[in-house]
């Protein structure tokens, strides 16, 4: 596992059919999934109108845009080990496994 920032860019689009996998929140237990979730809730709440798009999805590795996502061949994340996993920190989601569909 690598765990990586996200970029205060992101591209925009996506798939309004995306699977509704959360690997980090699936993997733990009930309680602390449902603490995770109400956060995230929190924090959409907070953000100011407008700043969180929902709707349409992409892999998370497709969604952030920085100077490093875009150093990074697409075949490397295409191409990777199902055993290898990328993990991003992001600021809205917390923990977001680099291969989830996320807004």
């Amino acid at each position: 596992m690598v765990l990586i920032p996200e970029s205060t860019r992101k591209r925009p689009g996506g798939s309004t059919d995306a699977p509704k996998e959360d690997t980090i929140a699936d993997a733990l237990p009930t309680g602390a999934r449902a603490k995770l979730n109400a956060l995230r809730e929190e924090v959409v709440a907070k953000s100011p109108r407008g700043a969180v798009a929902s709707g349409k999805f992409l892999p998370a590795y497709q969604r952030f845009d920085g100077n490093m996502y875009r150093s990074i061949p697409t075949e490397a994340w295409d191409e990777r080990s199902h055993a290898v996993e990328v993990v991003i920190a992001s600021g809205l989601r917390g923990l977001v496994a680099s291969r989830d569909w996320i807004s």
